[in-house]
C-alpha cells in the first residue's frame, strides 16, 4: 500500500465505529502499521463482516455496531485524513451532542472544520 490510497478495510472498519471495541482497536492499529500481515487482516475482516451482517439484518436504521458504545449511532462525519497512509478521520454523531471543543491557533482551520461539519448535518437532514 502506498500512502496516497485509504485501506478499504481499515474505512469500512472506523466506518463501522469498530475501533472502539478495544481488541479489535488493537488491531486495527496493527493493521495500519503494517497493512500486509494477513493473520491480523482476516481477524479485521471477519469483525467487518460480521458488523455488516448484523447492520443490514435490522431493520432498525440507527442500529449500534458496538455494543461498548451504547450512546452512538452507526455512521460519522469525516473531517479529513490521517496520514501517513490517509485513513479517513471521522466523528461520531454522538460525540457533537456531548460538549465539544474545538482549539487551534489563528488560521489554522476551526472555521473551515465546523462549516464541514454543518454542511454534512444539512446534508443528512434533507
Amino acid at each position: 500500500m502506498n500512502n496516497t490510497t485509504v485501506d478499504p478495510l481499515l474505512a469500512r472498519a472506523q466506518v463501522l465505529n469498530l475501533n472502539r471495541d478495544p481488541r479489535t482497536a488493537v488491531w486495527l492499529q496493527h493493521l495500519l502499521l503494517r497493512p500486509h500481515d494477513l493473520v491480523v487482516r482476516t481477524l479485521v475482516q471477519e469483525k467487518v463482516v460480521q458488523a455488516e451482517q448484523t447492520v443490514a439484518l435490522s431493520s432498525d436504521l440507527f442500529l449500534l455496531t458496538n455494543p461498548l458504545a451504547q450512546g452512538e449511532l452507526t455512521g460519522a462525519f469525516a473531517l479529513g485524513v490521517i496520514p501517513p497512509n490517509r485513513v479517513p478521520w471521522l466523528l461520531p454523531p454522538a460525540q457533537l451532542a456531548e460538549n465539544t471543543l474545538l482549539l487551534g491557533r489563528s488560521g489554522a482551520g476551526k472555521t473551515n472544520t465546523i462549516l464541514l461539519l454543518l454542511c454534512q448535518i444539512l446534508e443528512v437532514t434533507k
